[in-house]
């Protein structure tokens, strides 16, 4: 038997109807992936929001003074992002990593 899935469409699909975060740690903790969710203070803006696809991860950090390119290589990350990517980024301690001006781009 193979894949209940013919492509990343809809297997995303399927991981956001069937799977649910408890199976998903369990799975990861046996597979040796221990620590692997967010903090908990990182949730969804509504309880019923689900979010399923490939991590592109993102590591931001801190900057002083001018610089050539204001967003670094910020904005090229997120132009490279493709159907079914999540853009995850870590690592800057002072400022936020997304406001007006990346959601504007």
């Amino acid at each position: 038997m193979g894949p209940m899935w013919k492509n990343e469409n809809e297997m995303f699909a399927l991981m956001k109807e069937k799977l649910y975060t408890p199976v998903v740690g369990d799975i990861l903790d046996v597979m040796g992936f221990t620590h692997q969710f967010m903090p908990p203070y990182i949730r969804p803006l509504q309880n019923d929001m689900k979010l399923a696809g490939k991590a592109c991860t993102v590591l931001e950090h801190d900057v002083f003074g001018p610089q050539k390119k204001p967003f670094g290589l910020l904005t090229e990350a997120l132009d490279q992002l493709q159907k079914n990517e999540i853009f995850v980024a870590t690592g800057a301690h002072n400022s936020a990593l997304w406001g007006e001006l990346l959601t504007a781009t």
